[in-house]
């Protein structure tokens, strides 16, 4: 995967009173690093725990660190992008992990394929509070018409193929340039969801199916407030969702029985969601379109 003049990743680390993982989301990035060339940049919301101590610990194989109040998880990753300079960005809140292979795996694709601008994962990761390995969900595919359809978002219905997950979710810095370069703070809970929103307005979502990243689920983290979430994501899907008979004959279609016949095939095909994904054949990446529905 070696290249004469391999791309750069910045990662950036938003942490408040984090302490309890931090130091794990941190050696999980160095140790990811150590395979790829990376800026890492952390940024701390004047924590009162033991966060800092952490972060001092491993300063000299970071970038550049702060800790001083800010707006909030928000604010803070836009702070770290504005000091960021790599080709490639993303971020890891301090309660998750990348895997060893991760940034190596990113680095190759991005240099292999010119044509890939955002890239995430098939194969989406979680932890438990205090769980020692993760576990694995399996995503058909990523499509804008189905993003706008509401089809990422988490939600126990037949419809719905979970969320875009951030944590292994990677872009080029000219397509978050040309999306505004910026997270939207008005967003408390889903600024997330409606930057891939800007992002699909100029690019196509690439996938892979080897695991990025795992989310650590929590009582008492942000995100636990399903409610509050799915109200920005309504106001989102609002502003930008297109309306028509397409998007109720695809819910239709993904509820008949999996072994269809012929013509239910059909119309499942031929309603169903063109999405682009990455394989690795005969030691290089290609990319390929998939169809879902």
């Amino acid at each position: 995967m070696a290249r004469q003049n391999p791309l750069q990743i910045s990662v950036v680390m938003p942490n408040r009173n984090g302490a309890a993982y931090l130091e794990q989301a941190i050696r999980s990035v160095l140790s990811a690093g150590e395979r790829a060339k990376i800026e890492y940049i952390v940024v701390d919301g004047d924590s009162t725990d033991d966060s800092v101590d952490i972060i001092t610990k491993y300063s000299d194989r970071m970038t550049w660190w702060i800790s001083e109040t800010d707006r909030g998880q928000y604010d803070a990753i836009n702070k770290g992008f504005n000091r960021a300079s790599g080709d490639v960005l993303a971020w890891l809140n301090s309660d998750d992990i990348y895997f060893p292979w991760t940034l190596a795996t990113v680095a190759s694709i991005f240099n292999d394929l010119p044509e890939v601008h955002w890239l995430t994962t098939a194969s989406p990761g979680a932890l438990d509070a205090d769980g020692p390995a993760p576990r694995f969900r399996t995503v058909p595919g990523y499509s804008a018409e189905a993003f706008f359809e509401g089809r990422y978002v988490p939600a126990n219905d037949t419809a719905s193929y979970g969320a875009i997950q951030q944590e292994s979710t990677f872009f080029r810095r000219s397509l978050w340039e040309r999306a505004g370069a910026r997270l939207d703070c008005s967003y408390e809970l889903a600024a997330d969801f409606e930057l891939w929103s800007r992002f699909f307005q100029h690019a196509e979502l690439y996938c892979v199916d080897t695991p990025l990243a795992a989310y650590r689920y929590r009582k008492d983290q942000r995100g636990a407030d399903v409610d509050r979430y799915m109200g920005e994501v309504s106001r989102c899907l609002n502003e930008r969702h297109s309306q028509g008979a397409i998007p109720a004959l695809r819910r239709w279609t993904r509820r008949l029985p999996r072994r269809l016949p012929l013509i239910g095939q059909r119309l499942a095909t031929a309603f169903g969601y063109s999405g682009r994904e990455i394989v690795y054949v005969d030691g290089r990446w290609i990319d390929r379109t998939s169809r879902f529905y």
